[in-house]
C-alpha cells in the first residue's frame, strides 16, 4: 500500500512539475501569433518550448530513450527537476539522450 500511495504522490508531484515548465512556457511566448505560427508550419518543432528545430535555438536535437524528440537545451532543463519525459511520462536522465545528427 505504501509504495502505491508513493506511486501516485511521485505522479503528482511530476505532473505538477510539467504544469510550471508549461506556465513558464506560456508566460515566455511574448507573441501569440509565434504559436499559431509554429503549430501550423511543416518544420518539426520542439514540443517543450513550441520553437521550431534549427541552427541558432536549438543547435542539436535530441531524443530520449523513450524515443521522443525535443531541443537538447530544453530537455537538459526540464531533465534537471524532473527525471520523467514530458511526452510520456517515463524515467528519463540526461546522460541518457541521444543525439540526433541530421
Amino acid at each position: 500500500m505504501d509504495e502505491e500511495i508513493e506511486k501516485i504522490r511521485m505522479q503528482i508531484e511530476n505532473n505538477i512539475t510539467k504544469i510550471a515548465v508549461l506556465k513558464v512556457n506560456l508566460c515566455e511566448l511574448k507573441d501569440p501569433e509565434k504559436l499559431m505560427a509554429a503549430a501550423s508550419d511543416s518544420l518539426p518543432t520542439c514540443s517543450i518550448c513550441l520553437e521550431r528545430y534549427n541552427k541558432e535555438d536549438h543547435l542539436e536535437s535530441v531524443l530520449t530513450t523513450c524515443g521522443h524528440k525535443f531541443g537538447r537545451s530544453c530537455i537538459e532543463k526540464s531533465l534537471e527537476t524532473n527525471e520523467y519525459c514530458p511526452k510520456c511520462n517515463k524515467i528519463s536522465k540526461n546522460q541518457n539522450v541521444l543525439t540526433i545528427f541530421e
